[in-house]
């Protein structure tokens, strides 16, 4: 039902326009017309209204038609203060709110691009396994996604940013708080997840941690994005369960079921059982891409060995890269670790508004936004060099 009242009132606080200038946008006398009508809910809006005051209020349409709830789409939340993020992620929050906007932008110049990601981001909700139990959710979950994406029970997973990107879901690694291993930031434009619309949402992941963590952060990332989890900014702070929220919990036991499920763990420890239990792990971190707590943390729970004594083989207070040089991993291990901390645009999206650019469909701006770099000029005397001219320009 389109809005009307004080539910239109809480919307159009969400506009980057005062009210008084909406009117006005719209060649309204101030407090005056048929706005006021429908602000003072003497009538509702025709469609036709409702069109014009979505482009001249810069609030989405089916957010004013109610398809679309206001504290579901991003921006409009963020203007009208219907979330407010903490301090600390405030500025990356605010990064992803534009970026879902460019996103939106740019799949409708590119459908044929955006199409299938999109249609595989349909198929992989349907890896949901709703469970009162969350670990058993996660686990069930996790399987039903390695299935779905035709990963063996035992083989490691690969690319992780490339999958989440297969889905229709842009990852940025980014500098974030010490505290902040990564995040989820979506909204919902209306209904169902067509191009243009419905969920649309990126992937927040913190340059300062190790790939390991990034990997186990990412997985984390993907049961928000599988389960569609409401809340529109999902931060990922603290290691472990322990006084986390359900969707928190749930995801974090996703991740170390998606990427070292307990099938995949029995069997390489049994393969292993030869080595001695250091080497047997820190092969078993470099095979799976997990970290050292959570190869110990499962080996602890499929092999049931005691975690303490895993910890002391494993050397708890030792630097891993020596871990890795002692079992003869260190090669594989500077490998993995040679650009951990390099931040990156999302390798999709940069492609679109590269593409874009050149086709004279966007401004340089952004490419730069999509890059994260404030000098627009810049960016654009750089990509004239590189060849990425628009054409119009040619």
């Amino acid at each position: 039902m389109p809005l009307r009242g004080e539910r239109l009132l809480v919307a159009l606080n969400g506009s980057p326009l005062t009210l008084d200038q909406i009117y006005r946008s719209l060649g309204l006398g101030v407090g005056q017309g048929w706005l006021a009508d429908v602000i003072e809910g003497r009538r509702a809006a025709e469609k036709i209204e409702l069109a014009r005051l979505a482009v001249h209020a810069q609030v989405p349409l089916t957010v004013l038609t109610g398809a679309a709830p206001p504290d579901r789409n991003l921006a409009v939340a963020l203007r009208a203060g219907l979330v407010q993020p903490a301090a600390p992620v405030k500025p990356a929050v605010w990064r992803a709110q534009k970026l879902i906007e460019h996103l939106r932008l740019l799949t409708s110049w590119y459908p044929s691009d955006a199409a299938p990601r999109f249609e595989r981001g349909q198929t992989a909700l349907r890896a949901q396994v709703k469970d009162r139990h969350l670990r058993k959710a996660a686990r069930l979950t996790a399987e039903a996604m390695r299935a779905i994406l035709r990963i063996d029970d035992d083989a490691p997973v690969d690319d992780l940013t490339a999958l989440i990107e297969s889905l229709g879901v842009p990852v940025f690694v980014v500098d974030l708080p010490d505290h902040v291993h990564g995040m989820t930031v979506h909204d919902v434009a209306g209904s169902g997840d067509a191009i243009g619309s419905g969920w649309c949402g990126v992937v927040l992941v913190n340059s300062r941690d190790w790939w390991t963590r990034q990997r186990y952060t990412l997985a984390h990332e993907l049961a928000h994005v599988i389960f569609r989890d409401e809340q529109p900014i999902i931060v990922d702070e603290v290691d472990g369960v322990n006084g986390r929220s359900e969707p928190e919990i749930r995801a974090e036991y996703f991740a170390r079921y998606f990427l070292a499920p307990d099938v995949a763990i029995q069997r390489f420890w049994q393969a292993n059982r030869h080595l001695s239990e250091e080497i047997a792990l820190a092969k078993l971190m470099i095979h799976f891409g997990i970290s050292r707590t959570a190869a110990q943390r499962a080996v602890s729970e499929v092999m049931e060995i005691d975690r303490g004594r895993l910890a002391q083989g494993l050397g708890a207070t030792e630097l891993v890269r020596d871990l890795m040089a002692s079992a003869g991993m260190a090669p594989a291990w500077d490998d993995a670790c040679a650009h951990q901390h390099e931040e990156g645009a999302s390798p999709w999206m940069l492609s679109l508004a590269l593409d874009a650019y050149r086709h004279g469909l966007v401004s340089g701006s952004v490419v730069a936004d999509v890059l994260g770099r404030r000098d627009v000029h810049e960016v654009e005397r750089e990509l004239d060099a590189q060849g990425w001219m628009p054409d119009l320009v040619r």
